[in-house]
Protein backbone atom coordinates (compact mmCIF):
# COMPACT_ATOMS: atom_id res chain seq x y z
CA UNK A 1 0.00 0.00 0.00
CA UNK A 2 1.71 3.41 -1.16
CA UNK A 3 1.18 6.48 1.07
CA UNK A 4 -0.41 9.26 -0.10
CA UNK A 5 1.25 12.99 0.51
CA UNK A 6 -0.21 14.64 3.23
CA UNK A 7 -1.71 18.64 1.55
CA UNK A 8 0.43 20.19 4.01
CA UNK A 9 3.33 18.22 3.46
CA UNK A 10 6.90 19.75 2.99
CA UNK A 11 6.91 18.48 -1.21
CA UNK A 12 3.18 18.32 -2.52
CA UNK A 13 3.57 16.69 -6.09
CA UNK A 14 0.14 18.59 -7.12
CA UNK A 15 1.50 22.25 -6.30
CA UNK A 16 4.64 21.49 -9.01
CA UNK A 17 2.05 19.75 -11.43
CA UNK A 18 2.96 22.75 -13.46
CA UNK A 19 6.04 21.80 -13.90
CA UNK A 20 5.63 17.98 -14.43
CA UNK A 21 3.92 19.35 -17.37
CA UNK A 22 6.94 21.10 -18.69
CA UNK A 23 8.53 17.02 -19.23
CA UNK A 24 5.60 16.21 -21.34
CA UNK A 25 5.85 12.47 -21.05
CA UNK A 26 8.09 11.71 -18.89
CA UNK A 27 6.42 13.44 -15.91
CA UNK A 28 5.29 10.11 -14.75
CA UNK A 29 7.97 8.79 -13.88
CA UNK A 30 9.22 11.53 -12.27
CA UNK A 31 6.37 11.46 -10.29
CA UNK A 32 6.71 7.93 -9.18
CA UNK A 33 10.80 8.21 -8.18
CA UNK A 34 9.67 11.56 -6.42
CA UNK A 35 6.89 9.98 -4.31
CA UNK A 36 9.36 6.80 -4.03
CA UNK A 37 12.17 9.04 -2.32
CA UNK A 38 9.86 11.26 -0.60
CA UNK A 39 7.05 9.38 0.39
CA UNK A 40 8.20 5.95 1.57
CA UNK A 41 11.49 7.29 1.80
CA UNK A 42 13.63 4.97 -0.55
CA UNK A 43 17.50 5.42 -1.79
CA UNK A 44 17.91 7.42 -5.16
CA UNK A 45 20.02 4.32 -5.11
CA UNK A 46 16.74 1.53 -5.43
CA UNK A 47 14.46 4.06 -6.92
CA UNK A 48 16.86 3.83 -10.05
CA UNK A 49 18.06 0.39 -9.57
CA UNK A 50 22.30 1.31 -9.30
CA UNK A 51 24.26 -1.47 -8.26
CA UNK A 52 26.11 -1.69 -5.38
CA UNK A 53 29.11 -2.97 -6.96
CA UNK A 54 29.13 0.67 -8.89
CA UNK A 55 28.90 2.29 -5.35
CA UNK A 56 31.82 -0.04 -3.86
CA UNK A 57 34.20 0.84 -6.90
CA UNK A 58 32.81 4.52 -6.19
CA UNK A 59 33.58 4.64 -2.93
CA UNK A 60 36.68 2.89 -3.18
CA UNK A 61 37.71 5.87 -6.15
CA UNK A 62 37.11 8.50 -2.80
CA UNK A 63 38.75 6.61 0.01
CA UNK A 64 42.36 6.46 -2.43
CA UNK A 65 41.45 10.56 -2.82
CA UNK A 66 40.90 10.24 1.29
CA UNK A 67 44.51 8.61 1.28
CA UNK A 68 46.34 10.65 -1.31
CA UNK A 69 44.44 13.64 0.91
CA UNK A 70 42.77 14.60 -1.95
CA UNK A 71 39.87 15.88 0.52
CA UNK A 72 37.82 18.37 -1.20
CA UNK A 73 37.34 14.83 -3.89
CA UNK A 74 37.02 12.61 -1.43
CA UNK A 75 33.97 14.57 0.25
CA UNK A 76 32.65 15.11 -3.28
CA UNK A 77 32.81 11.20 -4.16
CA UNK A 78 31.07 10.80 -0.53
CA UNK A 79 28.30 13.38 -1.12
CA UNK A 80 27.38 12.43 -4.19
CA UNK A 81 27.51 8.52 -2.96
CA UNK A 82 25.36 9.92 0.29
CA UNK A 83 22.91 11.29 -2.28
CA UNK A 84 22.71 7.96 -3.83
CA UNK A 85 22.56 5.74 -0.74
CA UNK A 86 21.35 7.99 2.15
CA UNK A 87 20.67 4.72 3.94
CA UNK A 88 24.33 3.59 3.93
CA UNK A 89 26.24 5.25 6.97
CA UNK A 90 29.76 4.45 5.88
CA UNK A 91 29.38 7.92 3.18
CA UNK A 92 28.33 10.39 5.80
CA UNK A 93 30.90 8.77 7.88
CA UNK A 94 33.88 9.35 5.17
CA UNK A 95 32.46 12.58 5.12
CA UNK A 96 32.59 13.51 8.51
CA UNK A 97 36.04 12.22 8.01
CA UNK A 98 36.93 14.75 5.64
CA UNK A 99 35.97 17.40 7.69
CA UNK A 100 37.73 16.06 10.36
CA UNK A 101 41.48 15.64 8.50
CA UNK A 102 40.41 19.08 6.90
CA UNK A 103 40.20 20.54 10.68
CA UNK A 104 36.66 21.69 10.34
CA UNK A 105 35.77 19.74 13.79
CA UNK A 106 32.62 21.80 14.04
CA UNK A 107 31.56 21.00 10.44
CA UNK A 108 32.56 17.07 11.14
CA UNK A 109 30.81 16.91 15.15
CA UNK A 110 27.31 18.07 12.86
CA UNK A 111 27.94 14.90 10.22
CA UNK A 112 28.89 12.66 13.04
CA UNK A 113 25.56 13.45 14.91
CA UNK A 114 23.44 13.08 12.16
CA UNK A 115 24.85 9.99 11.61
CA UNK A 116 24.30 8.99 15.18
CA UNK A 117 20.55 10.42 14.98
CA UNK A 118 20.22 7.88 11.70
CA UNK A 119 22.17 5.24 12.76
CA UNK A 120 22.66 5.11 16.69
CA UNK A 121 23.75 1.78 16.91
CA UNK A 122 26.81 2.94 14.89
CA UNK A 123 30.19 2.64 17.12
CA UNK A 124 32.40 4.30 14.38
CA UNK A 125 30.95 7.81 14.61
CA UNK A 126 31.00 7.74 18.44
CA UNK A 127 34.75 7.02 18.67
CA UNK A 128 35.11 9.77 15.49
CA UNK A 129 33.10 12.12 17.69
CA UNK A 130 35.04 11.73 20.38
CA UNK A 131 37.73 12.16 18.95
CA UNK A 132 36.69 15.61 17.21
CA UNK A 133 35.04 16.66 21.23
CA UNK A 134 38.28 16.17 22.74
CA UNK A 135 40.57 18.14 19.65
CA UNK A 136 37.91 21.16 20.35
CA UNK A 137 38.13 20.37 24.22
CA UNK A 138 34.33 20.37 24.65
CA UNK A 139 34.67 17.95 27.69
CA UNK A 140 30.88 17.98 28.50
CA UNK A 141 29.54 16.38 25.49
CA UNK A 142 32.86 14.12 25.95
CA UNK A 143 31.80 12.66 28.66
CA UNK A 144 28.41 12.41 27.40
CA UNK A 145 29.83 10.34 24.26
CA UNK A 146 31.76 8.48 26.36
CA UNK A 147 28.97 7.58 28.49
CA UNK A 148 27.11 6.56 25.19
CA UNK A 149 30.09 4.42 23.63
CA UNK A 150 30.75 2.47 26.97
CA UNK A 151 26.79 1.28 26.60
CA UNK A 152 27.23 0.40 23.21
CA UNK A 153 30.47 -1.56 24.18
CA UNK A 154 28.10 -3.64 26.35
CA UNK A 155 26.05 -4.65 23.42
CA UNK A 156 28.46 -5.11 20.71
CA UNK A 157 31.98 -5.30 21.23
CA UNK A 158 34.58 -2.97 19.47
CA UNK A 159 36.49 -4.06 16.16
CA UNK A 160 40.01 -4.29 17.00
CA UNK A 161 40.89 -0.94 15.25
CA UNK A 162 38.15 1.05 17.04
CA UNK A 163 39.46 -0.80 20.82
CA UNK A 164 43.16 0.90 20.17
CA UNK A 165 41.09 4.37 18.87
CA UNK A 166 38.63 3.95 22.26
CA UNK A 167 41.85 3.36 24.44
CA UNK A 168 43.77 6.74 23.19
CA UNK A 169 41.32 8.90 23.52
CA UNK A 170 40.16 7.13 27.62
CA UNK A 171 44.10 7.53 28.17
CA UNK A 172 44.02 11.46 26.93
CA UNK A 173 40.78 12.03 28.93
CA UNK A 174 41.95 10.49 31.82
CA UNK A 175 45.17 12.49 31.73
CA UNK A 176 42.98 15.68 31.38
CA UNK A 177 40.67 14.32 34.66
CA UNK A 178 44.42 14.21 35.98
CA UNK A 179 45.65 17.73 35.13
CA UNK A 180 42.58 19.62 36.01
CA UNK A 181 42.48 17.67 39.45
CA UNK A 182 45.80 19.01 40.22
Amino acid sequence: MKKKLQKNSFFDLKSYEKYFKLLGEDQDSLKHLLNQLLVENKSLKSSIGIDNDYLEAFYSLGYSRFKLHKLDEAKSIFQLLSILDHENPKYNLAIAACYRMQGDFNRAIIMYYVLINNHPKYVDAYINLSECLFKIEDWVRLDETFALIEKLIKLQPLSRFNQNRYQVIVSKRQLRIQAEAS
